[in-house]
């Protein structure tokens, strides 16, 4: 890159403005009013006084528009790697992450992926496949006699970002094929610290305020201040809501409000044998809003103009109007279920967009996108 490149200039009248002259408060302020990634990075690349203020300022970027990491012809081939799909768009990115083929890669948190070994699935690592250098964390080995090694992570979330706090970070897991137990790490520890067992059958968990918050199968939810990890503050911050129908239940902070997004299964009696099988896409979603100062949920009938991303490994808020294309008042939903891939074998993904303004359910599958008893993951790109 030109460390002296010529002068970007723009005629005002009769004067000739300087922009690289412009004070370094300024073009950082600049720089704070960019929301896409893609312009941050641009913004970076102009010249060297530049590209320092994008070093210093580049972890405080906002909430980015997440990209599918997903399987598709390419990666049938080469099993090392994975691509990524923008919902948005619709396109596949040329992007594509490498994973090491021992690893199977089960969620994401703060642009860091989460995955463990096929071999072994206690064996926990962390990796950014936006960064080149000091992208991996390898994360104690998991303890537990209450569940074998089937299925054994169902969710890691981050407190902070690994890569702007190295050494004050702390994840929190739902372990177990029934999430029947939460455990802790803090970044320095030699193991993981493991929470009472009565606070099981967790759903999903969402760092929130400086505290981690945890929902049940019932719709309670739990706050966990673990600021002194081996002697946790728990508290419950709201009731259970009364809800029959929902089969998942996601945390998702948006705008400094606690949102609990209900996912609705329409069960189908299908087959010879009579089996049922749950049609989540169809079921559609339920948002509502955590009212703290009396105790209760309010059902929302519109996200005001925001979009949620949710699933079995993430979720995420972002305002519509900054990306265009993202459709307002929608829940999108990657496809992270299982019960019928043994008999569908390879298929393609599929992506849920739930209007709750419409009630209406949209559903297409990325192209050249595979499906071999892989998950997909959202993942929000960081720097």
């Amino acid at each position: 890159m030109d460390q002296n490149p010529s002068p970007v200039k723009k005629r005002n009248g009769n004067s000739i403005v300087n922009w690289l002259e412009l004070p370094d408060h300024v073009v950082s302020l600049i720089s704070n009013k960019l929301i896409q990634i893609k312009d941050y990075i641009q913004f970076g690349s102009v010249c060297q006084p530049w590209h320092s203020i994008y070093t210093e300022n580049r972890h405080h970027i906002s909430q980015q528009l997440p990209f599918l990491m997903i399987t598709t012809e390419l990666n049938l081939s080469d099993e090392k790697t994975r691509s990524f799909y923008n919902v948005v768009e619709k396109k596949i990115l040329n992007f594509k992450v490498r994973v090491h083929q021992n690893r199977i890669i089960v969620g994401s948190s703060h642009g860091w992926l989460v995955s463990i070994f096929r071999g072994n699935k206690r064996f926990i690592s962390l990796l950014n496949p936006f960064l080149s250098v000091n992208n991996q964390i390898r994360l104690p080995y998991v303890r537990s006699k209450n569940f074998t090694d089937y299925d054994i992570l169902a969710k890691v979330v981050l407190s902070k970002n690994p890569s702007s706090n190295p050494n004050d970070f702390i994840a929190m897991a739902i372990l177990g094929p029934s999430h029947c137990q939460l455990a802790c790490f803090k970044a320095g520890d030699k193991a993981w610290t493991y929470l009472p067992e009565k606070y099981c059958l967790m759903m999903d968990v969402l760092y929130y305020k400086d505290q981690f918050y945890c929902v049940n199968q019932f719709g309670k939810v739990f706050a966990f201040d673990l600021n002194d990890h081996h002697n946790p503050k728990i508290t419950t911050v709201s009731p259970e809501i009364d809800h029959n129908t929902a089969g998942n239940r996601f945390l998702v902070e948006s705008y400094g409000e606690l949102l609990q997004v209900c996912r609705l299964f329409r069960t189908e009696l299908i087959g010879w044998n009579c089996r049922f099988v749950r049609e989540y896409f169809y079921g559609g979603f339920h948002v509502f809003k955590l009212d703290p100062v009396g105790f209760k949920w309010i059902k929302m009938d519109n996200l005001e103009g925001r979009a949620l991303f949710v699933g079995g490994n993430a979720s995420i808020s972002v305002l519509a109007s900054d990306f265009p294309g993202c459709k307002p008042n929608s829940v999108y939903l990657n496809d992270d279920y299982y019960e019928k891939t043994e008999q569908d074998g390879i298929r393609p993904h599929d992506i849920a967009v739930y209007s709750l303004v419409d009630d209406a359910i949209e559903r297409h599958s990325p192209i050249g996108s595979k499906h071999r008893i892989q998950r997909t993951i959202w993942i929000e790109p960081t720097l």
